[in-house]
């Protein structure tokens, strides 16, 4: 399989008709990994001649290829990026499997022997063969992988443990997150950063607002678990709850609060009544240029991604609820406590928060990892609990 092939099958993919810019298409060509450099041939990356497995993905029409998700893309459009990314995995981890030989079921999901399901809040029936797909934590672009759920739910929250690191594992986490920055400071906008600085002018904590229908949400553990809802309003009813529990904390900075970008609620009489600040959402800030501003002391937020990413800039973080650990955590990776906030222009992470980020970024996937056999068959026969990071050494390749 050539690089060529591999983009011409990702145009298959008519992202054109689903409202994708030529802009968003390249980005997308740009992500594909090269498979030749990447993929090891030979009998011994195949399924046993006696070993079968039936694959079904029962979001998919036809397998993997198009049209993709087409019995759920209504709930997908919030994102287009998203969706690229949510679209690319399938892509990948289709031709990855065929390369593997193995074999895929397009009609009966109930007797599958596994069963690929983007997102857990979108799964549908039961099945023990379920591996469940999402994007990733740090950062988004990689993918998540478990048979019991995502994020809180995933088998990664239920096993970490601290580990205190070596010197030497430090630096390489520290390397990774220069990276990570490096690649979402690149297109940053300028001009919006200088908006924020003009419009807020001096220093602030964020206070990162969620969905009410978020199922991170909902397995947080945290007092802000009863907001979880569809109905129209649980947002609003959420964001109140946030806004209302702030205003007893005493910390060295006003806070700011962002709502969830796919949040439409308009919030200027709350802010008004409660005489808080929420930033425009007509800005359409991105977290990092909000972090590049400077002006961000600190990341308050329930279980967020943005704290994994205000990690980048290693601004300090109050996590209300719980992220990609459990609470039986002796070493609880971010503090849950507002009033423990001393935002002193901290260098550096602490111990517990760099065993964590370790942790995170070892059990993520990348389309990489999808397109190489041995890590694939691994993946299938564990049924999803193998950790691609302890899978390089016998494949010779990184999720990078």
């Amino acid at each position: 399989m050539t690089r060529q092939k591999f983009n011409h099958l990702v145009r298959c993919l008519k992202l054109s008709q689903c409202g994708y810019s030529s802009e968003d298409i390249q980005k997308l060509l740009n992500m594909a990994p090269d498979i030749n450099a990447i993929r090891t041939r030979g009998q011994a990356d195949k399924l046993d001649e006696d070993e079968t497995i039936d694959v079904v993905a029962p979001q998919a029409n036809e397998g993997f290829f198009p049209p993709l998700l087409a019995r759920n893309e209504h709930h997908l459009t919030g994102s287009r990026n998203g969706m690229v990314s949510i679209r690319l995995a399938y892509l990948s981890l289709y031709l990855g499997l065929s390369e593997l030989g193995v074999r895929f079921n397009q009609v009966n999901a109930d007797n599958a022997d596994v069963v690929l399901n983007w997102s857990y809040k979108m799964s549908h029936g039961d099945n023990s063969q379920r591996i469940y797909l999402e994007h990733g934590w740090l950062p988004r672009t990689s993918y998540q992988i478990s048979p019991d759920g995502t994020n809180a739910l995933s088998h990664v929250a239920k096993a970490y443990r601290f580990e205190p690191l070596e010197d030497q594992h430090k630096e390489t986490i520290n390397k990774i997150l220069h990276q990570l920055k490096e690649r979402m400071s690149i297109s940053n906008n300028q001009r919006a950063i200088d908006m924020l600085r003009s419009q807020h002018g001096e220093p602030f904590i964020l206070f990162a607002l969620q969905l009410a229908n978020d199922a991170n949400l909902r397995y947080s553990g945290s007092n802000f678990a009863e907001f979880f809802g569809t109905s129209e309003g649980a947002t609003k009813n959420l964001v109140q709850a946030c806004v209302e529990e702030s205003k007893a904390w005493t910390l060295p900075y006003r806070i700011i609060f962002r709502q969830h970008p796919l949040d439409t609620n308009d919030y200027t009489a709350l802010a008004t009544d409660l005489g808080v600040t929420f930033m425009d959402p007509k800005t359409t800030l991105r977290t990092s240029e909000i972090f590049e501003s400077g002006l961000c002391k600190a990341v308050v937020a329930i279980n967020s991604n943005t704290l994994h990413e205000a990690c980048l800039w290693k601004i300090p973080v109050i996590s209300l609820g719980t992220l990609i650990w459990n609470e039986s955590c002796k070493m609880r990776p971010f503090p849950r406590d507002p009033s423990s906030l001393v935002c002193n222009n901290a260098t550096d992470l602490t111990m517990s928060t760099y065993s964590y980020l370790r942790w995170i970024l070892s059990n993520q996937w990348s389309l990489n990892d999808f397109l190489n056999p041995k890590k694939l068959k691994e993946l299938i026969t564990s049924r999803g609990r193998c950790c691609p990071h302890n899978l390089y050494s016998c494949t010779g390749t990184s999720s990078s």
